[in-house]
């Protein structure tokens, strides 16, 4: 069974029907109507109740104004809010208690943060990072393997990571595909787990912070629920204080009930029996007809119905709607039966303003008032930070795609330098060879040794 905040946020939706998150006159126009009536409420009408429940004072209602006009929440709901709370608090709590390291890269980035070469080499100092290469270097190569960063990762800095983990971060920061860090590749690692161990320090003043509002709010909700326990107590008295029919008309009574079950007028009028003509009723389908809605409070007695009927039909016939056989047009009669509910309780509650029932129910709605703002700047701060973090997250993918890129292009060029110089030397090397010979070739017949055995001739 959907709870009352579901059936609100349920209703809202159905309402809204240009769907912009808010309920305009209109809107809430097509969807009200006078008690027991049918009829539409004017324009100015609907525009008062926006205006008693617009907080922001746009002229609309959002979700939260609708709900306060739709009632304030029960003591039940309000505990579910609290156990809702409370496990949101524990979750932040344990993560606070984590130290926010929970990816591997912050456990890393936290764990060489206390090493004092590492500290330097993000500084700038080139030499720090060569002796850093150096102490993690095995097999002295001058670069760092998936092996050895292995052995650095869980001996050295004692950090408990998987293969899969060291492996998949090697790879990110092995640009060039060696299957080795050099010093470059390994100076963009560091930067890299640097910035996640500060995400993490950043993360936990921000759960901190998280935890305070989460206590405030949790604090909000529980003294919410002893006021509403406390006016629900009031409210059950008052009822039963109250409940004695012999003081209140039937008709009263009866529009109190229809107005509770929220019946529409039409659809009761067809279950009245005998109606003849349709719409009309003679006193005995007029009696069995009230009887058959099981109103509250036991059996009705004939004299009360007689009584009400009586009335009814000097008001039929006093607006011109009555018949020969003395039937009365129930539309009517019930709807003033409706109506007049509405005006007694109205007068009920204004001679009880000073009451401490009345009391209670304002600070109960304005205590829901505030408690159902703080959830939704909770909530949109909730989204802005999502998309802050999505947003870092693409930033930070990118950035190390450039960086990744940067370093693929540096590569290149080296290889190409390095390939041009290969060339070069090649080419002096093999002009060398033409010039001189090939010495190592006893046979070779080139101009050098044509020369040299021409001026080796006698000159007799």
């Amino acid at each position: 069974m959907p709870t009352k905040t579901e059936r609100i946020q349920r209703a809202f939706e159905i309402f809204d029907t240009d769907g912009n998150g808010s309920l305009s006159i209109a809107e809430l126009k097509a969807v009200l109507t006078r008690p027991g009536g049918g009829h539409a409420l004017t324009d100015k009408e609907v525009a008062a109740i926006i205006a008693e429940f617009d907080a922001n004072g746009d002229g609309e209602l959002q979700i939260d104004e609708f709900a306060l006009m739709w009632g304030p929440l029960s003591s039940a709901e309000l505990e579910a809010l609290v156990e809702e709370e409370t496990r949101a608090l524990g979750e932040l709590e344990a993560r606070l208690a984590a130290g926010g390291l929970d990816t591997f890269e912050r456990r890393l980035g936290a764990a060489l943060l206390e090493e004092a070469t590492v500290k330097q080499a993000l500084a700038g100092k080139r030499s720090a990072l060569l002796e850093l290469v150096r102490s993690w270097d095995r097999n002295g190569d001058g670069m760092i393997n998936k092996v050895e960063l292995r052995q650095v990762v869980r001996n050295k800095l004692k950090v408990h990571a998987t293969n899969d983990e060291i492996d998949d971060l090697f790879d990110i920061f092995d640009a060039d595909h060696s299957n080795a860090l050099d010093l470059d590749e390994l100076g963009l690692c560091l930067r890299a787990l640097q910035e996640a161990a500060s995400a993490a320090r950043a993360e936990l003043a921000e759960i901190s912070s998280l935890i305070d509002e989460a206590r405030a709010r949790l604090g909000q909700l529980r003294d919410a629920v002893a006021l509403m326990k406390r006016l629900e107590q009031e409210q059950a008295r008052h009822l039963d204080k109250g409940r004695p029919s012999s003081n209140v008309p039937l008709r009263i009574r009866a529009g109190r009930h229809l107005t509770k079950l929220n019946l529409k007028i039409p659809f009761v009028v067809k279950g009245f029996p005998n109606q003849a003509p349709e719409g009309f009723a003679g006193r005995e389908a007029f009696a069995a007809g009230i009887r058959a809605l099981r109103m509250a409070g036991g059996a009705l007695e004939d004299a009360e119905l007689d009584k009400w009927f009586d009335a009814a039909l000097l008001e039929c016939i006093d607006a011109g709607v009555s018949i020969p056989n003395g039937g009365v047009k129930l539309q009517l009669v019930l709807s003033d039966a409706v109506a007049e509910a509405a005006k007694f309780a109205q007068e009920a509650e204004e001679k009880a303003d000073a009451t401490e029932l009345v009391k209670l129910r304002r600070t109960a709605r304005d205590q829901q008032q505030a408690i159902r703002a703080a959830r939704a700047e909770q909530q949109a701060r909730r989204a802005e930070r999502e998309a802050a973090m999505r947003a870092a997250a693409e930033a930070k993918q990118k950035a190390e795609e450039e960086a990744r890129q940067a370093k693929i292009r540096s590569f290149k060029r080296r290889k190409s330098v390095k390939e041009g110089h290969d060339a070069s030397f090649a080419a002096r090397v093999a002009s060398r060879r033409e010039v001189r010979g090939d010495l190592a070739d006893p046979f070779s017949r080139t101009p050098f040794l044509d020369a040299l055995k021409a001026a080796s001739k006698p000159l007799w």
